[in-house]
């Protein structure tokens, strides 16, 4: 079940910001920030951290059942396969899905633990509208043409 979280509380702190979101599974209040993202909107980021809240209790025994209900969620929410890991080091997933992912996101939880949020093969229904172009060292996204 998907209960509103509600938005967050921000701060911004130099160049980073924080989102503070009250965890009534944790009974604590949960820091996020977005250390690093790439083919999302702040809009997406944010939704994505609120299906986190609503899921994550913060019991280890409990995290592989809580990160495939959170990737179910994304993939109701966003179209195509989602994985979601949690890493003791916020970048320790640098060698996972997110090498090959369209869509991702990795938060710093609690300034210590990271969560990655990755879409798997095409990236979910809303990048539909758009190509996947590469150059010589970048991929890039470009808006298809309304008559494709």
């Amino acid at each position: 079940m998907t209960r509103n979280v509600g938005a967050p509380r921000i701060i911004k702190d130099g160049t980073h910001e924080l989102h503070l979101y009250q965890s009534s599974k944790m009974g604590k209040e949960l820091k996020f920030e977005a250390v690093v993202t790439y083919g999302m909107t702040s809009d997406e980021i944010m939704s994505i951290e609120q299906t986190i809240v609503n899921h994550l209790s913060g019991d280890q025994l409990q995290s592989g059942r809580e990160t495939n209900q959170i990737g179910d969620e994304l993939e109701k929410k966003f179209g195509g396969y989602w994985m979601v890991g949690i890493f003791e080091d916020p970048y320790g997933m640098a060698y996972t899905v997110s090498r090959r992912s369209p869509m991702y996101v990795v938060f710093e939880v609690n300034e210590k633990a990271g969560i990655l949020c990755a879409s798997q093969g095409s990236g979910g229904n809303r990048l539909d509208k758009f190509k996947i172009t590469k150059d010589g060292f970048n991929t890039h996204l470009l808006q298809r043409p309304k008559n494709h």
